[in-house]
């Protein structure tokens, strides 16, 4: 399978990336970005488990009638 370009914008963006102001920016951008995603990340599995907690005691009451 043949590599993808990176198309007009990813160009652009790289292009825009060698300038040192820009590329602090993209950087710090990309950080805070990934620091959010693992933020829903770990509050999605929270819940889940929370979830979980909550129909295996559901399920323990069930078996006790």
């Amino acid at each position: 399978m043949a590599k993808k370009g990176k198309g007009f914008f990813g160009a652009l963006g790289s292009a825009l990336g060698s300038i040192p102001v820009v590329g602090k920016v993209k950087k710090a951008a990309k950080k805070k970005i990934k620091k959010a995603k693992k933020k829903l990340k770990k509050a999605l599995k929270k819940a889940k488990k929370k979830l979980k907690k909550k129909i295996g005691k559901v399920l323990t009451k069930a078996r006790k009638l």
